[in-house]
């Protein structure tokens, strides 16, 4: 079995850029405000508090919790105001962090497993597999993307493409 890892963009043994504690808590928090579709122009005070809201119990990290809110607040506006972004979010029934387990012919027989960000399930035409990363662009990020789409396109029996985002900062 392989793992994909759906906040590091790489397989699940190499978190990359985004390996710590904090940083993967931001990630998740972008992710969360994006699938409950919170409006980017809300003042930082107001998407901080609804970012907090958003956390669990043992997701509090002692003494950096506001500090990361706001960083997540930055990264969730960069990346929901991009062109695109609530485009193609508005096109179609929304299904977020989606599990998925396939066997792909070139991986040679080996069952891969990972959670794919966000599949945008149109009335019509391909589905759209998309990624939010809040890291550095990595040449395996779109990798990544294009076997979540391959899969999922197996798994939901139509065509389905990939996009990944970025946040404006990160590029």
């Amino acid at each position: 079995n392989r793992q994909f890892s759906a906040t590091g963009g790489a397989p699940a043994s190499d978190q990359g850029d985004r390996g710590d504690r904090g940083d993967r808590l931001v990630g998740t928090l972008v992710h969360r405000l994006l699938q409950h579709m919170t409006d980017p122009g809300l003042v930082d005070t107001e998407l901080a508090l609804r970012a907090g809201r958003l956390l669990a119990a043992g997701e509090v990290i002692e003494g950096e919790t506001e500090d990361l809110l706001l960083q997540a607040v930055r990264l969730f506006r960069q990346m929901a105001e991009q062109p695109g972004v609530a485009e193609v979010l508005g096109s179609g029934e929304c299904l977020y962090e989606v599990p998925f387990s396939a066997v792909l012919d070139d991986f040679g027989g080996t069952v891969l497993r990972g959670v794919v960000d966000c599949v945008v399930v149109p009335a019509e035409g391909p589905l759209e597999v998309l990624e939010f990363k809040t890291g550095r662009p990595r040449p395996e990020h779109q990798v990544q993307a294009d076997v979540y789409a391959r899969a999922i396109g197996a798994a939901f029996g139509r065509p389905a493409q990939s996009r990944l985002f970025y946040a404006q900062e990160s590029q």
